[in-house]
């Protein structure tokens, strides 16, 4: 100021980062439950290449609120093995950093989808043989209404959501989905007399990846007595015209 005739000049450069460029669409991972509890781990790193297309060149640090993303504190520290603290659904929050400091912040819905049918699980249907179906009650083969089954396989699944359920003679039906058993409610184990199991496939409509699948409910056709052709007489002397049988004595010989 004083002399204002002395000066040198210098230059620098004003540089505006990029913030990364992330997708547009929601993101979400789905994973599968392997005990129906409707909790299961997830990798969270899974959503990286979800959310950018050049996540090998970010940082990813995933939170559990929108709030603590953007202020970068409380990170979730188990990101590779992260439970899901409610079901079916539950949200987390993505920070992607590049290379230059730039971030921004993403949403990223956890899905659990519950399929698993236990595999001690087991219904049991037992019945003597008869003949409603052919005049035949030796031959193992009789009716069975299984529409019970379906309401005791519903409420092992604790989670909202879209499953199909079918059922089938064998497991190769089953995996290729193939000839289901058409009617629960009148079914005959007429390829399968007097003992079978019955598999069960549970299929979820939203996760295409998720299946349940297992022989969990059991036939039994129990066989009516075999009783002999003759029959010996019960014959006793006695003075009187009555006289207390014991029927008992029989048992043995029929």
């Amino acid at each position: 100021v004083d002399h204002p005739t002395c000066y040198d000049t210098t230059s620098f450069d004003i540089v505006v980062h990029p913030l990364p460029v992330i997708s547009s669409n929601p993101v979400s991972l789905e994973q599968c439950d392997d005990d129906i509890d409707g909790f299961a781990p997830f990798n969270l790193s899974q959503a990286n290449q979800l959310i950018s297309n050049d996540y090998l060149n970010e940082t990813f640090t995933y939170y559990v609120s929108q709030a603590d993303a953007w202020a970068e504190i409380n990170a979730i520290s188990n990101s590779s093995a992260y439970i899901n603290p409610t079901q079916p659904t539950s949200t987390v929050w993505a920070n992607i950093t590049t290379q230059n400091g730039c971030s921004r912040v993403k949403e990223v819905t956890l899905i659990v989808a519950t399929t698993q049918i236990p595999a001690d699980f087991i219904i049991q249907y037992a019945d003597c043989d008869n003949d409603l179906i052919d005049n035949d009650d030796a031959n193992g083969v009789i009716p069975f209404d299984l529409t019970a089954a379906q309401t005791q396989i519903e409420a092992l699944f604790p989670n909202p959501q879209n499953l199909i359920i079918s059922y089938y003679e064998n497991m190769a039906d089953a995996l290729s989905e193939s000839n289901p058993i058409p009617d629960l409610a009148n079914y005959q184990n007429t390829n399968y007399p007097h003992h079978q199991f019955i598999t069960v496939r549970v299929d979820s409509e939203d996760y295409n990846a998720c299946l349940g699948l297992g022989e969990h409910i059991e036939l039994t056709v129990y066989p009516k007595p075999v009783m002999p052709a003759v029959i010996s007489n019960f014959e006793v002397c006695s003075a009187s015209p009555l006289y207390d049988f014991d029927l008992s004595s029989k048992d043995s010989e029929i």
